[in-house]
């Protein structure tokens, strides 16, 4: 089980519902401003595999507003192992 942070601007004081690969996988209310943010599942992660993140709201006249994107699932993330920052000259 792995998890992706989800975070955005909808309506105020809406729901909104969250999606990976068209199913519902959480619902969450934005704040007064708009914003929101949660965690969705990856119930069964695939290394490599993309997966479509959906973002709907809904307002109070009906009108969806959509949101989407994909995000790559790796297994094994690749990490720094050092960083060596190097002056090469001197501004004066």
């Amino acid at each position: 089980l792995s998890t992706v942070a989800v975070n955005g601007l909808a309506i105020p004081e809406t729901e909104v519902s969250l999606y990976v690969d068209g199913v519902l996988a959480k619902k969450v209310r934005t704040n007064k401003v708009g914003d929101y943010s949660a965690e969705v599942s990856l119930v069964t992660p695939v290394d490599g595999k993309e997966y479509l993140i959906t973002a709907e709201a809904v307002d109070r006249d009906g009108n969806s507003v959509i949101a989407q994107t994909y995000v790559r699932y790796k297994e094994i993330a690749p990490e720094l192992q050092e960083f060596v920052m190097i002056q090469k000259s001197v501004l004066r």
